[in-house]
């Protein structure tokens, strides 16, 4: 059995959602396709969905500590406040306003079940 490369540090501390995979394969000396592969064969996501992943998940801690949705945005390298926010609510059900202002963050970050009707 084959152990996955470890995670480049800086993309984990501080993820992008730029950041290309091609860094990545420098860092762990490995073409594109290995490490897509790996990525599927690991966790089941691409590389683009795992990346956006860890930026949302990332950014609980900022909205926990206050952050303004726009400056948390501009740190993960969003383009724009809605593209993180969009992304954010793909994620988890809810925009990031909606966990910020929530009394129990954990239940505010799971996923919305609701169909719809309100």
């Amino acid at each position: 059995m084959t152990k996955p490369p470890p995670k480049p540090k800086s993309t984990v501390r501080q993820p992008d959602i730029h950041d290309p995979p091609a860094r990545w394969c420098g860092e762990l000396h490995i073409s594109e396709r290995t490490l897509a592969r790996l990525f599927r064969r690991g966790t089941g996501l691409s590389f683009s969905q795992w990346r956006q992943r860890a930026c949302v998940l990332h950014s609980l801690h900022h909205l926990a500590a206050g952050l303004p949705v726009a400056r948390i945005a501009a740190l993960l390298g969003y383009d724009n406040p809605a593209a993180y926010t969009s992304a954010f609510g793909r994620l988890l059900g809810r925009p990031p306003t909606a966990y910020r202002n929530a009394p129990d963050p954990d239940s505010a970050a799971a996923p919305a079940r609701d169909s719809g009707s309100q």
